[in-house]
């Protein structure tokens, strides 16, 4: 591999990963802002994270962890929200 080659890719991986990271932020936007909730709040069960922001963090990242315990996470805490909120 010659210096532009190596360049060239490096610039290509960087690209790639800010458009996964401004993906990611969006998907944590809209969970936050269609569920009224903030998940940096609410705790997870994920074994390297300790929120689920965390959590989605390290499933996008690294693998960790199940989408659809995420999901199940969130929406309990939604649904305990709910039942709490003096704004029914």
């Amino acid at each position: 591999m010659q210096k532009k080659d190596f360049l060239k890719e490096m610039k290509k991986c960087r690209n790639l990963y800010q458009n996964a990271d401004n993906l990611l932020q969006s998907i944590i936007d809209k969970i936050e802002t269609e569920f009224s909730i903030v998940l940096s709040d609410i705790d997870t069960n994920a074994e390297n994270a300790d929120d689920i922001e965390q959590a989605i963090c390290c499933y996008v990242q690294y693998g960790e962890y199940n989408p659809n315990s995420i999901w199940e996470e969130i929406v309990e805490r939604r649904k305990k929200w709910k039942e709490n909120s003096v704004f029914q």
